[in-house]
């Protein structure tokens, strides 16, 4: 478990990190929705799907140094999206891109706040 800031500012600090194969092939299949505090941080991941999802996401790309790359607001269920270049991916509910102004060239940080890497 984890979180993201932006400089000082903390942005989302319940974000799990599925490094592993089998924690990015399960993503967030299952869940039900994400509150505004969570997200899901896949690495590396420079593409995703949400196929088999129940509800919209906002996706932001990142690359080696937590650069956001790319941003794609309101992703529906059944979509696949992708980033050259990316790194990471990192999935958050529906409305956060825009609720805290995140953009292209922007420099997050990913904080460990404990060791275990799973699926949210």
């Amino acid at each position: 478990m984890g979180a993201i800031r932006r400089n000082t500012q903390l942005l989302w600090s319940e974000v799990v990190l599925a490094a592993g194969f089998w924690d990015r092939l399960q993503g967030l299949l299952g869940k039900s929705a994400l509150h505004e505090e969570q997200g899901l941080l896949l690495m590396p991941c420079a593409s995703v799907h949400t196929w088999g999802m129940r509800f919209p996401l906002d996706i932001v790309f990142l690359d080696r140094e937590q650069m956001v790359l790319a941003c794609r607001e309101g992703v529906k269920p059944y979509g696949l999206k992708s980033c050259r270049g990316a790194w990471a991916t990192l999935e958050v509910a529906a409305g956060s891109i825009a609720r805290l102004g995140i953009a292209e060239g922007q420099r997050l940080e990913w904080i460990s706040i404990g060791t275990k890497s799973a699926a949210a």
